[in-house]
């Protein structure tokens, strides 16, 4: 299964799978929404990347969480 996020503004987009380098399924569930956090803030599309800017339309599907 795969977490994915994209981001509008400026067409990133990111992957990963739920059982990453060997990761429990909580820790990359919790990296993919980090990642994607920092990006709508730091997109390039929304503001200078070197600044935290305003937030970049970026969406996040993740599956549920299994039983």
């Amino acid at each position: 299964m795969l977490i994915r996020a994209h981001c509008e503004d400026c067409d990133w987009t990111l992957e990963r799978r739920l059982d990453q380098a060997d990761l429990p399924e909580d820790e990359n569930r919790e990296i993919a929404a980090r990642v994607t956090r920092t990006h709508a803030f730091r997109c390039g599309a929304s503001g200078d990347q070197d600044s935290w800017g305003t937030l970049a339309d970026v969406r996040l599907d993740m599956p549920e969480v299994r039983a």
